[in-house]
């Protein structure tokens, strides 16, 4: 049982059920065929550009998932009192000029008039993906796009040439209340929405206080890391 959502998005419920009762979805190839656009390509930081059939997905594990309502009086009482702060960065100067650019080049791709509906709802997901990274680590955006096989990522690949490693806003702002935690005796538990590539540079720029990094790409390492972190 978890009142944690236990995926953000379709293809985490598949590597679930991997684990759980690999027939429920079948081979990646089959889960790819069947809820993911464009023969299961990916953007740049690891994610299908595009799901479907998102009823038939929920169907077919509708007899193990049970969605409870946390603001029903008899689940509220199990739960801790949330706090939660919201934070608004700027960019700076760098990055917004590169999202500008990012974003316009997109724009000019979608306006173009030569995409069918599902090409259209690929390069948004494609295009999303790539923004989030300039938000994070965009020095390490040039080096995916000449990875991908996604023809879009030609189109925004000079964008990136010339991007050298810097501090973003918001890799600065995530130090600053680290140390904040840190001086008050504190743990501190981050989670990123971006892949292990994103996580590197932060670990990175965290290393002074001894970071404990885990992108989940090892199950059975979780235990021992979790432990380390508890117990140092």
């Amino acid at each position: 049982f978890t009142a944690t959502p236990v995926e953000k998005k379709p293809d985490d419920l598949y590597n679930i059920f991997r684990i759980l009762e690999p027939t429920r979805f079948g081979k990646v190839a089959d889960f790819e065929r069947d809820f993911t656009y464009m023969d299961g390509a990916k953007d740049v930081w690891g994610a299908y550009i595009g799901y479907k059939n998102i009823g038939g997905m929920r169907s077919r594990v509708s007899d193990l998932i049970h969605t409870v309502d946390k603001n029903s009086p008899e689940i509220a009482k199990e739960f801790p009192e949330k706090v939660e702060i919201k934070i608004e960065l700027d960019l700076n100067e760098t990055d917004a000029k590169l999202y500008q650019k990012t974003e316009a080049k997109l724009r000019e791709i979608l306006k173009s008039g030569d995409l069918d509906p599902a090409e259209e709802k690929a390069v948004m997901g494609f295009g999303n993906g790539i923004l989030r990274g300039i938000c994070m680590v965009p020095y390490t955006i040039k080096a995916r796009l000449e990875n991908s096989d996604f023809w879009v990522a030609e189109e925004l690949l000079p964008i990136f040439e010339g991007v050298k490693p810097h501090t973003t806003s918001k890799i600065e702002a995530t130090k600053q209340l680290v140390q904040e935690v840190v001086e008050q005796g504190e743990k501190i538990i981050i989670f990123c929405s971006q892949t292990h590539n994103a996580l590197l540079p932060l670990a990175e720029e965290l290393k002074e206080y001894n970071p404990l990094l885990y992108y989940g790409e090892n199950v059975n390492e979780r235990d021992d890391e979790l432990e380390e972190f508890l117990s140092d």
